[in-house]
């Protein structure tokens, strides 16, 4: 191999030698490497990501499986519509509980960093909301839940109504986010 890279060395030396000793050449040059040294940085990502052969394509598949579990419409109807108004089902909160679970699961992780950071939030307030619906609410029938705090005491009534509207709030914000920041990542 040594050898004829240096036959071709001698070869070619003669013809080359004139045009690379010229300093025009060597500015042109250096000024496309820096051009596309400079372009390279500016594309990094989607440069890693072809290099790496990592797409959108599992985010978007994580968030197709998650939105067909429950679309936006369904779960603002469940935060803002029945959690609300202090009445729910089981089949709600179990879509809640579902939606929680996938959201926590490995396989179900985005690939992109902001998007892995705003899904996790999402799920920590979800949860934190579950967790106080699975305290104070009680079935009162068939498959419905309702809102039930000790009403002997205003005061714990209120601090449990108090505190159940903060982490519905936090859960539909954290939500919002969510939706929004994969739409804007994944352009969906």
């Amino acid at each position: 191999m040594d050898f004829l890279v240096s036959a071709w060395t001698e070869y070619l030396q003669p013809l080359v030698s004139p045009f690379w000793d010229s300093l025009v050449v060597l500015r042109g040059v250096s000024l496309v490497l820096l051009s596309l040294l400079a372009l390279a940085f500016y594309q990094r990502k989607r440069l890693a990501e072809w290099v790496l052969g990592v797409s959108r394509g599992h985010d978007v598949a994580i968030f197709r499986k998650l939105d067909a579990l429950a679309n936006e419409a369904r779960v603002d109807d469940i935060l803002n519509g029945r959690i609300y108004t202090k009445y729910l089902t089981t089949e709600d909160r179990a879509v809640l509980y579902k939606l929680n679970d996938e959201l926590q699961r490995i396989e179900n992780q985005y690939l992109d960093r902001g998007l892995r950071q705003q899904g996790r939030e999402f799920a920590q307030k979800l949860g934190a909301l579950l967790g106080l619906v699975g305290s104070t609410f009680w079935s009162v029938g068939e498959d419905r839940l309702k809102f039930r705090p000790d009403r002997i005491d205003p005061e714990v009534y209120d601090r449990e109504w108090n505190e159940l509207n903060l982490r519905i709030d936090g859960a539909w914000n954290a939500y919002k986010i969510h939706r929004t920041t994969v739409k804007e990542k994944l352009h969906l």
